[in-house]
């Protein structure tokens, strides 16, 4: 019998919300920074513990394990949101946020 990490929260489970707005962040982050960015976090909760990630993708993996790990989402509640708000954020990226001179962050991917 498989058991969650934590106890199912009381809210929508499709699509993942969380999922959603990782998706749009982590394809604003790569447009800005580039995919294969680095990123390390350390922990509010176990002092001196780290967690290196290679790109915005591997973050976008993690997320959604954590998501699936914890009981929280199921899998295809997370690869849907991530699908969804990078599709939010590549319309954004293409069609918003553009200076009236120069180069605008919609143009970063060009």
């Amino acid at each position: 019998m498989w058991t969650p990490l934590l106890i199912s929260p009381n809210h929508p489970e499709y699509p993942s919300g969380h999922s959603t707005a990782s998706g749009a962040a982590a394809t604003v982050l790569a447009a800005y920074f580039g995919e294969e960015t680095s990123l390390t976090f350390d922990s509010d909760v176990m002092l001196g513990v780290t967690r290196s990630i290679t790109s915005f993708s591997a973050a976008l993996d993690e997320i959604k394990d954590a998501r699936i790990f914890a009981g929280i989402q199921f899998q295809s509640a997370c690869d849907d949101g991530q699908a969804t708000g990078q599709k939010v954020a590549n319309y954004i990226l293409d069609n918003s946020l553009q200076r009236s001179h120069g180069k605008g962050v919609g143009q970063l991917r060009r």
